[in-house]
């Protein structure tokens, strides 16, 4: 992972003095690596912004491009990225956009509705984050406190029944039973159960 350190700050400094302009992008970027690889997105958005903001036109920079119909950092993979899938057992409570950025002691960008809804999240290693509404409640489900278990949470009836988003029962004939459900994830589940009598 990539680190900010005083020798960061000084390489960048003296490129700016020098008027090296690829010296001074290399070393701007760093830190806007740097800030990304730490979850910092925001402040990682920040420091492109102000990098391609000034330099969008720059071909030499193969990661980044500033869409201007979003007025935002999108970054662009030129590799192959793979797909993962992950699992995280986070604390969250609602908190609007505006808040967050109080609670943060950050003023808030003038391109951003403060009252956006959301939530704050605390990770297991004590980090904070914020996270749109939409995009939490697709990732997370509430789940219940359960002391007797190493995780110290269970899965419920209702975090269950939250996560089947479709659920289709079809008969066929007197003794055969099909059920379809459709996961959260996009995930079917079929299953077929039939009798020898009907009574059972």
């Amino acid at each position: 992972m990539k680190c900010i350190s005083a020798v960061t700050i000084g390489k960048l400094i003296e490129a700016h003095r020098e008027h090296d302009e690829e010296k001074f992008l290399e070393y701007a970027k760093f830190v806007g690596d740097a800030y990304r690889e730490a979850g910092e997105n925001r402040n990682a958005r920040i420091i492109y912004k102000r990098i391609f903001g000034e330099y969008k036109k720059d071909p030499k920079d193969p990661r980044t491009v500033l869409d201007e119909q979003e007025n935002n950092i999108v970054y662009v993979e030129r590799i192959q990225m793979k797909k993962y899938i992950g699992c995280k057992l986070v604390q969250a409570e609602p908190m609007t956009r505006g808040a967050y950025n109080c609670f943060r002691g950050w003023m808030i960008p003038k391109d951003e509705d403060p009252e956006d809804e959301g939530y704050l999240i605390r990770y297991p290693d004590g980090y904070l984050s914020w996270s749109p509404k939409n995009i939490f409640e697709r990732a997370y489900m509430e789940v219940e406190d359960n002391k007797d278990l190493p995780s110290g949470v269970s899965i419920g009836q209702k975090m269950v029944d939250d996560f089947i988003t479709l659920k289709e029962v079809k008969t066929w004939g007197d003794r055969t039973t099909v059920v379809r459900c459709v996961l959260r994830n996009g995930f079917e589940i079929v299953e077929s159960s039939s009798c020898v009598d009907q009574k059972n």
